[in-house]
């Protein structure tokens, strides 16, 4: 199991964190300070996501599984009862506004991100696209095309980074930058500095410190057990001519003295 739970995906209303599992192996569960239980809710099997974000008086629900697999589906949840699912109803003018529902991936590809950033719920879809959640109720609730080609690969490989969204590619790292809350989208190599370093990566976890600046990159598949550290006040619109004329890379490589010298994690968090 790869257990996971943060402020994003915990209900206020509820009083509890809602733990999902990366490897999909435990059911969603919750923790409310004392008690670590299951998620109580409506449907006929037991529930399984990879990922889990409250936004909208509701909980999104990516990568899931309630009786059989459905990798592709995003569940959304009643809104102001993040416990009444439904694996049945897609979002139409049948449905009240404050129906649950379900959507399915555009290419029918595994979600394998799950993400908040400019006001706006972003979902990466393995070796596919990333899409944005459209509408505002279970009557018109819609996933549309950001950005073609543009998945995230690995199951932590896309992270909001305060004004922007880096996204871990095959061999590169990619700036999503937002205009007008992702009416109009441009990509930018943020990797170029190290790109001869990084071709042969393959999967990333990306985590980001709101303090420091500071992105944290590691690799999964490909690289030599180093971590990469994106120094983002030198890659920030301010800067980044400084960083063009003179040469001036924001990225660092970190490795370590202990053990092997392999930065080797099994899961990281920003905590606060």
């Amino acid at each position: 199991s790869r257990l996971r739970g943060d402020r994003r995906s915990t209900s206020i209303l509820d009083e509890y964190v809602i733990v999902t599992d990366i490897a999909r192996q435990e059911t969603v569960k919750t923790w409310n300070g004392t008690t670590f239980a299951d998620l109580s809710h409506n449907l006929g099997a037991p529930l399984k996501a990879k990922y889990c974000i409250v936004h909208e008086e509701r909980a999104f629900f990516g990568n899931v599984e309630s009786g059989s697999p459905t990798p592709h589906v995003l569940l959304g949840s009643k809104r102001s009862d993040v416990e009444t699912l439904t694996v049945t109803d897609r979002p139409s003018s049948a449905l009240s506004e404050e129906d649950p529902f379900f959507l399915a991936m555009h290419d029918l590809r595994p979600i394998n991100g799950l993400l908040m950033a400019f006001g706006l719920l972003c979902i990466s879809s393995e070796d596919g696209e990333i899409n944005k959640l459209s509408g505002g109720s279970a009557k018109d609730f819609s996933l549309d095309s950001l950005f073609e080609d543009s998945a995230a690969v690995g199951d932590e490989a896309i992270a909001y980074v305060g004004n922007d969204v880096l996204i871990g590619r095959h061999g590169k790292i990619e700036s999503l930058g937002a205009i007008e809350a992702f009416g109009d989208v441009a990509t930018d190599d943020v990797s170029r500095w190290i790109a001869n370093l990084i071709k042969d990566i393959r999967r990333w976890t990306i985590k980001y410190d709101a303090r420091l600046h500071r992105a944290y990159l590691w690799p999964e598949l490909g690289g030599n057990g180093e971590l990469y550290v994106l120094e983002k006040s030198l890659f920030d619109p301010l800067h980044r001519q400084a960083t063009r004329v003179l040469g001036v890379s924001p990225w660092s490589i970190w490795k370590t003295d202990y053990g092997d010298g392999a930065f080797v994690k099994t899961a990281s968090f920003y905590i606060r």
